[in-house]
């Protein structure tokens, strides 16, 4: 960007007018633009005139007479300072397994001023994103403190998101991408070549051909924090899908469609292991214990009797 830097020394003897001398006359004006700034010089940026040896201290635009639109972390009338110094601009959070949380720390120095300091999240995937800061809540200078960050993607793919730490509207770019993870396979007991795998974050997926290709779901769970299948043996269009946190799934046309099982009788929606047995009984282990179903999930009984608490 061009920056034209004509310094004109506050004399009087160098504010004289001549006749049809039009950069006589410029020179008068930007002598008067010192005077009012109450600098000893001014320069023109991109044809305007703006205070200071530097055009808004090299940290800004010129957009008007004397008037400084400062650059993204730099404030005051020259935009010469910068009061907060961030050890980094931009945050990658690597590929991370859907439904998983990682963190990172963004550390903060302080170098002019005092005050209070907010960070907002913004962007396609700032859902994704937390902000927990270990920072007092009165900033002074030369002080430094941390930002906590946490990224725990919520979908498969890029998650894009900008931190923006005021009041100097500086940004810290987040990016992260969500990765599948797949936490459990079962085989149809009759048709071999038929498979089913659960992916956390993503749902679930069929494959006729013994896993060369994989077909999604067309209804997927409305929980897909998917942790375990399980495939009723004299039904095998009947599968059951466990979650952590959002109880158990039914299939009944070879996972094509999913609906919510009931859960009464079931104390925790953590489940986290399925079986059925042959007789098509079927068994959730669950932060709670185990519990049964006889019904095709359509109630449960408490099976605990025994096991530790």
């Amino acid at each position: 960007m061009r920056r034209e830097h004509h310094a004109i020394p506050l004399s009087a003897s160098h504010a004289r007018i001549a006749p049809r001398r039009p950069a006589a006359l410029a020179a008068v004006l930007l002598a008067l633009a010192c005077l009012w700034t109450g600098r000893a010089e001014a320069v023109v940026c991109w044809g305007k005139v703006c205070p200071g040896a530097d055009c808004c201290s090299g940290h800004g635009t010129c957009t008007a007479f004397n008037t400084c639109v400062c650059d993204p972390g730099y404030v005051g009338k020259e935009c010469e300072s910068k009061p907060v110094e961030p050890d980094k601009t931009a945050i990658d959070f690597g590929a991370v397994a859907v439904g998983s949380t990682t963190s990172q720390s963004l550390l903060l120095s302080v170098l002019a001023g005092t005050g209070g300091l907010s960070a907002t999240l913004s962007g396609e995937g700032s859902g994704d994103y937390t902000v927990t800061s270990a920072c007092p809540a009165t900033f002074t200078q030369a002080t430094s403190c941390a930002l906590i960050i946490g990224f725990s993607p919520t979908a498969v793919g890029s998650r894009p998101a900008t931190l923006t730490l005021a009041v100097t509207s500086l940004p810290v770019s987040l990016s992260g991408t969500g990765s599948a993870t797949v936490r459990a396979i079962a085989a149809d007991p009759v048709a071999a070549s038929t498979l089913y795998a659960a992916i956390a974050g993503s749902g679930v997926y069929a494959s006729a051909d013994g896993g060369a290709t994989w077909t999604a779901a067309t209804v997927q769970p409305s929980d897909t924090r998917l942790t375990a299948l399980a495939i009723k043996p004299g039904d095998t269009a009947t599968l059951f899908a466990a979650t952590d946190g959002g109880g158990v799934f039914i299939s009944r046309d070879s996972g094509l469609t999913w609906n919510a099982c009931a859960d009464t009788g079931l104390d925790s929606p953590n489940v986290l292991s399925l079986i059925v047995t042959g007789a098509g009984q079927l068994f959730a282990g669950t932060g709670a214990g185990v519990f049964a179903s006889s019904n095709d999930c359509s109630s449960w009984t408490e099976q605990n009797t025994g096991l530790p608490e």
